[in-house]
């Protein structure tokens, strides 16, 4: 994965475990991988999702675990939840400045960093309103605010008012492997 962060800066995600960043106004990369001495380094894992959620914060998702870089030190911070542990496959913030981690089979994951709480959405197969699936593969807040939740068996639009979800699904518990969505 490739993106550009609100200072130009330029950050690029790998299959080997690591995070790069290329500074643009001083040209050279900074990377972020797991160190087996450096327990304050990057988790284990391949790195498959990177959210900048302001200039001091970077988060980082593995196939293993969740990430916090504090930009401003270069210390990494892994995550210590066990909602994590899978994986963590997508990264979102919405306009209630909310961050969303979509999991590799453990669902959907909405945490505050206001109060410091996370919030933990699975698939309830007796809840129509639940998430349709727990293995997350992309995130999307629309412009309108609406979270969109890309899962093997479709797309899943989360209600802030119900705290439920809707599903969309061309066909009914049919694989779909939705794997990232654009608005």
């Amino acid at each position: 994965s490739l993106f550009k962060d609100r200072d130009g800066n330029f950050w690029s995600t790998t299959k080997a475990g690591a995070v790069y960043r290329f500074d643009t106004e001083r040209p050279r990369f900074r990377s972020y991988r797991h160190q087996q001495a450096g327990p304050q380094s990057l988790g284990k894992g391949s790195v498959t999702s990177a959210y900048a959620e302001d200039p001091d914060t970077l988060w980082i998702g593995t196939d293993r675990g969740l990430n916090r870089v504090d930009r401003t030190t270069d210390q990494v911070t892994q995550v210590d939840q066990p909602v994590f542990a899978r994986g963590v496959s997508a990264i979102a913030r919405d306009r209630s400045g909310n961050l969303w981690f979509g999991t590799n089979g453990n669902g959907l994951v909405r945490f505050d960093p206001r109060s410091g709480r996370y919030t933990a959405y699975s698939h309830n197969a007796s809840d129509p309103r639940s998430l349709n699936h727990d293995r997350v593969t992309a995130l999307r807040v629309d412009r309108g605010g609406s979270v969109w939740v890309a899962t093997d068996f479709g797309l899943s639009r989360w209600d802030p008012a119900t705290d439920g979800f809707s599903t969309f699904s061309p066909q009914p518990r049919s694989l779909v492997q939705y794997r990232s969505i654009a608005e």
